[in-house]
């Protein structure tokens, strides 16, 4: 999830770059702002990396890979509106961000909320099968601790009647030699 979380950040912050390089009031400006998107694509590079490494299911490639695929034209057309602004051409780079990088952006989008939800969705799957899983733990320790108490209790009168009975018996043969009869059979 972590993962996720640094593609969308790193995503949302290339975006903010490449508005600030367009309205960067001077070439030196719109350059730093520039090498600024750099770093931030080669850490989307590096969470992109890392999530591929956790995924699972087919579904989850299938929707990593759009993303990849939606990301690379993206940053096609940032590097287009980068190359645009440092060269002090923000009519041009202001039409390829509205036009092509808006197009770029909306499928970013739309690939990476086809992810989350994904991502949503097996986790739902996954905490439904251990809800499942703890419920039957849960019934199992019960029904132990049940049998348990009631094997206790069975012992317990057993050994009970195992200690009483002999006493018993000397309490009565206790009383009829009081009463003088010297027989306890």
């Amino acid at each position: 999830m972590k993962d996720v979380l640094a593609m969308a950040a790193s995503f949302q912050r290339i975006q903010v770059g490449a508005r600030d390089v367009v309205l960067a009031e001077t070439p030196a400006k719109a350059r730093g702002f520039v090498d600024q998107s750099k770093q931030l694509h080669g850490l989307m590079l590096k969470a992109e990396e890392s999530y591929a490494t956790s995924l699972f299911d087919d579904q989850g490639k299938k929707n990593f890979e759009a993303l990849k695929v939606a990301f690379d034209e993206y940053w096609r057309q940032a590097e287009r509106v980068n190359q645009l602004a440092v060269q002090n051409k923000d009519a041009a780079a202001m039409v390829v961000l509205v036009g092509d990088g808006k197009a770029a952006t909306v499928a970013m989008q739309t690939a990476m909320d086809a992810l989350t939800q994904h991502m949503i969705e097996s986790g739902k799957e996954i905490s439904d099968a251990n809800t499942v899983t703890a419920n039957g733990a849960v019934t199992t320790m019960v029904t132990l601790i049940v049998i348990g108490v009631v094997v206790a209790l069975g012992l317990g009168i057993f050994l009970s009647r195992m200690i009483s009975k002999p006493i018993g018996r000397s309490c009565t043969c206790s009383g009829r030699w009081l009463r003088g009869t010297w027989s306890c059979a």
